[in-house]
């Protein structure tokens, strides 16, 4: 969708709020590394740092933080999120997008009922990641998510789906990963040494797991990602 001339994506952000962020930063960062594999083949001078701004992808972000929080809301602790998804996907819709995507990999569990009653596609990121996953040769791979994700089952069906199997931490460490979560979401990052450290243990004991040893590890949720990200070689898996 995003290589669709005039076709617009609509990110249902904010949840949490943190992921639209690191959302806007990957595109930034993806969309740079294009621009610069072709930026010699038809600008030369300075002026091509200025021209180079609309070479970057179009796309509107709803930051929502309103809509309740899709994990309890999955786990059966807190109200439905499904509600505000559709009226979000709506919002987004009467601004003009042709398609909208959640960031947040636990929303996923609403998409069917998003596209039916805001009649708009939902573009679904769980597939795409698990088309890269199987694209780059990988056949059993680990997921650290929230417990939300976990129990909605889409994600690991979107996986199965690409023939990969997956493998996820033991109830004691999805414990770990969960009280992790919830610190750096309250907390952040700066001096939560002891949290990151958790996680990394979660993402080793799956590394290592001598039954079910993997490869490369999903890191689903933006807390997990943002801890882990680019750490892989330290664990002997990729990321």
């Amino acid at each position: 969708p995003w290589n669709k001339p005039n076709h617009l994506v609509g990110i249902i952000g904010g949840i949490g709020p943190a992921a639209s962020i690191r959302f806007q930063e990957r595109v930034l960062e993806k969309d740079r590394l294009k621009r610069l594999e072709k930026a010699n083949d038809y600008c030369i001078g300075e002026t091509c740092g200025f021209l180079a701004d609309a070479d970057y992808t179009p796309y509107l972000l709803y930051h929502n933080p309103r809509i309740p929080n899709n994990n309890l809301a999955v786990l059966g602790q807190g109200p439905t999120s499904v509600h505000a998804l559709v009226d979000s996907a709506k919002a987004l819709q009467r601004a003009g997008a042709d398609e909208v995507a959640f960031c947040c990999t636990t929303a996923y569990h609403w998409k069917t009922a998003v596209e039916q009653y805001a009649n708009i596609p939902v573009l679904d990121l769980l597939d795409q990641v698990a088309i890269k996953v199987a694209d780059q040769g990988y056949t059993r791979v680990g997921l650290m998510d929230v417990d939300g994700t976990i129990k909605s089952g889409a994600f690991q069906k979107a996986l199965r789906r690409r023939e990969l199997e997956v493998v996820l931490p033991d109830a004691e460490d999805q414990q770990v990963l969960m009280t992790a979560v919830a610190s750096l979401k309250s907390h952040g990052f700066s001096g939560n040494y002891a949290q990151i450290a958790k996680l990394h243990e979660v993402a080793s004991h799956l590394a290592a797991n001598e039954g079910k040893k993997v490869s490369a590890i999903i890191l689903g949720c933006t807390e997990i990602a943002a801890a882990l990200g680019g750490s892989g070689d330290e664990h002997e898996v990729d990321f």
